[in-house]
């Protein structure tokens, strides 16, 4: 067990009443931030880890932690592609998304990809984005 810094500071001689409490009062507080440092950094590690399972839960992240690439997935809902929406008249809407259909913004996606790497797709919701934009570096 360490010994106090004030009783340090008598045994070598130093008797000054406000040295010996200014020592302690650096010593509570130093033992009180490094407290609250050690804290933190053991809830971000346990937040890094949760993070990591979920990646590797939700098939986002391989089991050797690298983000696998679109060519390597064969599950487009992992990606948050949704199967299509049934018509009350229709068969029940299969696991699988069904066959893509080329949409008129395609072949310019494809360009600009080409270009910068770098795209963002916007539109409406349930509108096929992320199918498209999926097919598009397929």
């Amino acid at each position: 067990m360490a010994t106090p810094l004030p009783a340090v500071l008598e045994i070598y001689g130093f008797t000054v009443p406000w040295l010996t409490s200014g020592a302690a009062f650096a010593a509570a507080v130093a033992a009180l931030v490094s407290g609250v440092l050690v804290s933190r950094a053991d809830r971000r590690a346990q937040q890094d880890t949760d993070r990591a399972v979920a990646r590797r839960r939700s098939g986002v992240v391989s089991i050797s932690g690298r983000v696998p690439r679109v060519e390597e997935r064969t599950d487009l809902r992992a990606w948050g592609v949704h199967p299509a929406v049934a018509l009350e008249d229709a068969q029940p809407a299969m696991d699988d998304p069904p066959v893509y259909v080329p949409r008129d913004i395609d072949t310019q996606l494809r360009a600009r990809l080409d270009h910068s790497g770098f795209v963002l797709v916007v539109g409406d919701s349930t509108a096929g984005k992320t199918r498209c934009a999926a097919e598009a570096v397929r």
